[in-house]
Parts: C-alpha cells; structure tokens; sequence
C-alpha cells in the first residue's frame, strides 16, 4: 500500500502528474492551514483489489468442490484525492491537466503498442537491509478506467481570487496485477562454455526472467540456461551477421534481429523446453542463473535482468 506521506506519479515524462505531492504543504501562503495549496493530494488509495481465478465445480454426488490452479487476473487501484491551487482560474487549469493524466486514450498515445498501461509509481517505507535505503520504489503498468470529479456550488463559490480545492475519484486497471521494484536489477551474462552468475530477488513473488543477448556471425549453435529447476534452450541458427536475441519473460516473448538491416523479427520457434512449456521466473531469495554456450559465445553488450517482484 502506498504511503500517502511520499509521492505517488503516474506516467513518466513529459506527460507525468504528481497525484500525491508530499511537499504540497511547501507551497502553503502565509494565509495559514487550509489556504493557498498548490498542487494534488490523495485521501485514500487501495492496490489490493486483485481478481482470482480459478476453476471450481461441485463434487458429484459428495460434499465440497473440484478446484483447478490458481491465478491471478487484472488489479484494480482505487483511489481518491484533492486538487488545491490559489485561484479557481488556476484551480480549473489543473483539472483540466488531472483529467488529462487520467484520461485512458492519451494514455496510449504515450507509447502506443502499451495499449494505454502506463507506468504507476509509489515508495513504501522499510527497515529491510538488503535495500540499502528507507524506503522502496515500486511500479506497476496501469491504465486508468474511471475518473469523477464532481462540481458542487456550496463547495465552489467565492470570487476567482479564492483559493480553491475539488475532490475527485480514479480507479486505474494493471493487466499485470504483480508489484515491481521502480528499478531493474541485471548481471551480465557475457561468455561461452559453462558459466553462472547470481541474481537474487529480494521481493516475496516470482519474477519473470529476461534475456539480452548477441551472437557473432558464423556457424549455429545453442544458448542453454536453466533458473530456479526451469530448463530452457535458445536456437542459435548459421548467420552472417551478428544476432540479438530479446527474451522477455512476463510477455513470452522471444525476438531476433541482424545487424545486417533486417528487422526485429518474434521467434518464439526458437525456444524449446526440457520437460514442459514453463517459462523461467527468479523467485524470491539467492538463485543462480546457469548458462551454456553450445557452439556459440555471447558478446560483452549481453546481459539478464528483473524487476524484483511483490504480490
């Protein structure tokens, strides 16, 4: 759960809103409590509602239930604050700028192939160590699908000179319902034979592997990796310029490109299973990543990272 004492940003620049601002009371006048805010608050937020899914049927003929593996669907945040600005003029310029942030179509229009979930960031407190800070930055991918804000003239009377506030509510989706850190973690996975390096998760859910990696032109080969029992192998195929292969964990995803001018092409074919279809997750605690180069050597630009992940 966020905390309401720190920001709360969502969508990254140029088109970034502070919808929490932990410094509004900086720009107090010297009128006293309550008059001449500038900027945008939150009264209350909730990340935790989360869908489960989950196959249930009744028992034929018998007490209880057949149930089948779990999941997780969509998280919804739910949240609703105070907008303050010296004047209504500047009171509705801002609105006008909130309903922007939170208007689901210009959120696409930021990336467009992101279908409109934007970056979600919040920080939480901690006495964690292994952080090296007080606090932890976190990010989810959202898209926002309501927004209210509502016009009462009791509220909203007075002169334009006024200082002047209005309430408003948003709930935003996330497609990803799992919390990361702000800030990826990543080793460099650069070498050919047998090699290993370590990676450690210091969140409490699984996360999704990825892979960067280049291969010199010549001759085919194999790229092998294995992580937390999971093991995967990668198809190098013959090639006159060099490869870069893109594995991106959360999406399943495997691209290919030469440096030859073609372009990025998804190459899903090229990634193969040892006992089942099960995509590699790093998961909470000290894991390993071993690889093996069959034929092939990764060039020095090669790495693997995650974003520490949190249910």
């Amino acid at each position: 759960m966020p905390d309401l004492n720190r920001d709360v940003i969502y969508r990254d620049a140029p088109h970034s809103f502070t919808l929490n601002d932990s410094l509004i009371t900086d720009t107090m006048t010297t009128g006293g409590s309550g008059t001449g805010l500038t900027g945008c608050v939150l009264d209350s937020i909730d990340t935790s509602d989360v869908d489960v899914v989950q196959f249930m049927e009744k028992r034929s003929m018998q007490d209880g239930m057949d149930a089948g593996d779990v999941f997780k669907g969509a998280r919804r945040i739910h949240m609703s604050g105070v907008l303050y600005a010296t004047t209504r003029p500047l009171l509705f310029d801002a609105k006008r700028a909130l309903r922007a942030a939170l208007d689901p179509k210009l959120a696409q229009l930021d990336v467009f192939e992101d279908k409109g979930f934007q970056p979600f960031y919040w920080s939480e407190p901690t006495a964690d160590g292994r952080f090296n800070t007080d606090a932890i930055d976190f990010r989810v991918l959202a898209v926002p699908k309501m927004y209210q804000e509502q016009i009462v003239r009791d509220r909203l009377g007075g002169p334009d000179t006024d200082a002047l506030s209005i309430q408003f509510r948003a709930t935003l989706v996330c497609k990803d319902p799992t919390i990361y850190m702000a800030q990826p973690q990543e080793v460099d996975i650069d070498g050919t034979g047998t090699f290993a390096r370590s990676i450690e998760n210091r969140g409490t859910y699984p996360a999704p592997l990825n892979l960067l990696f280049s291969v010199a032109a010549g001759a085919g080969g194999t790229v092998m990796f294995d992580i937390a029992g999971v093991h995967n192998t990668i198809v190098v195929p013959t090639n006159t310029h060099t490869q870069i292969f893109r594995y991106k964990g959360a999406d399943k995803i495997l691209t290919v490109e030469e440096t030859g001018g073609k372009a990025e092409a998804p190459r899903i074919d090229l990634l193969t299973f040892a006992n089942a279809t099960t995509h590699p997750s790093v998961m909470p605690g000290s894991n390993v990543l071993s690889m093996v180069g069959g034929g092939v050597t990764l060039l020095t630009d090669s790495r693997a990272w995650i974003w520490e992940a949190f249910s």
